[in-house]
């Protein structure tokens, strides 16, 4: 959208991090000029050297008076092998990736691709990662973790409140837009206005994070002024907003009709029961189960089972006329095979039966 044709992936080579700065470039020759100066941002905000830099044989990235006079080794990949620099191509192909899947499920068209990028390298910095210990990249760089709780869906509806300097009373307090991720040096989101086709940033936003206006459309920069979404909002959203109210696009909106199919509970329920039918429960068990086709055997088997109680300790075992004939019965099993499993126990201390 702002002439951009080209992106400059830079990753720190000594592989402790993998964090990753990304560029936009109009043309490749701003390349001579945006790495001397990430060279120097590197040296200021992180108090380090930059000793070496690992690159393909691409001529535009051929700094050999910066190297010489900054004392950096420079080392470069052999002809068609670009797998000796395989940390910045596997990097490239995960950007792409990652951008690609925010394109598709947003459908935003295809001149945003340089936010689709922006906001992909955002990710994965903040995306923990196996090789270093299921940190983050910014994590390892910065010392702290990352925030989570700023991040929302690319691409989707959101409605920004409009300036109070700008507006009469009458005018909408939000207009619509979309969201295109997150603006370096900026507490603030970078959105598009769906009317004017004008970049911004704001920080006082409602998302709604399930709406995308522009899927299913394939739109072009100039029939973009006049897309208008047409989606119906939940009545039930509740999302937090330091401004008081919203525009009137959301409150005309009719509300969400809610399903009225008829709900039944599953038919395997209808074998059991359970014994605590409480009044204060909303839903009791009892109300949806029967014995009906339980057989009489089992029912009797069911019934009989639970007349004896089954006993917490030794004592109460012991007082219990059935589970002394169990023991009995056992011991005569064993009487009669001859087979007995000899305890030791403590000395002063005697084998207290049943029998």
């Amino acid at each position: 959208m702002d002439g951009y044709k080209y992106f400059l992936t830079t990753i720190i080579v000594d592989d402790h991090s993998r964090a990753t700065w990304i560029y936009l470039l109009k043309t490749k020759s701003e390349v001579l000029t945006i790495f001397h100066d990430f060279i120097q941002q590197v040296e200021n905000q992180y108090k380090v050297k930059v000793k070496a830099v690992r690159s393909d044989n691409a001529p535009e990235l051929r700094f050999t008076s910066l190297y010489q006079r900054k004392g950096i080794m420079a080392f470069h990949s052999c002809p068609e092998t670009p797998e000796q620099n395989s940390v910045v191509e596997r990097k490239h192909q995960h950007i792409l990736n990652v951008a690609r899947a925010l394109m598709f499920q947003s459908q935003v068209p295809l001149f945003l691709w340089g936010e689709c990028v922006l906001t992909a390298v955002f990710l994965i910095n903040r995306t923990p990662s196996q090789l270093l210990s299921n940190k983050t990249p910014y994590e390892i760089l910065s010392g702290t973790a990352p925030q989570y709780g700023q991040l929302r869906t690319f691409g989707c509806l959101c409605y920004s409140s409009t300036s109070p300097k700008q507006r009469h009373k009458f005018q909408p307090r939000s207009k619509a837009c979309i969201f295109l991720g997150y603006s370096s040096g900026y507490k603030g989101y970078k959105l598009m206005d769906l009317e004017s086709n004008a970049i911004f940033i704001s920080r006082n936003v409602v998302f709604l994070e399930e709406v995308f206006p522009l899927a299913g459309t394939k739109k072009s920069a100039d029939s973009l002024k006049l897309c208008t979404p047409l989606v119906l909002v939940p009545s039930g959203i509740q999302q937090q907003s330091s401004f008081s109210s919203l525009s009137s696009q959301i409150s005309d909106l009719p509300p969400q009709i809610s399903s009225q199919r008829v709900r039944k509970p599953p038919a395997h329920l209808s074998d059991y029961h359970c014994n605590i039918t409480q009044s204060n429960h909303k839903y009791p068990i009892s109300s949806t189960i029967s014995y009906s086709k339980i057989s009489p055997s089992h029912m009797c088997y069911i019934n009989n089972i639970t007349k004896i109680p089954i006993p917490t300790n030794f004592a109460e075992a012991q007082g219990t006329k059935e589970w002394c004939e169990a023991v009995d019965v056992e011991i005569g099993a064993m009487e009669s095979t001859n087979t007995w499993e000899i305890t030791t126990l403590p000395k002063g201390k005697k084998a207290v039966g049943c029998k």
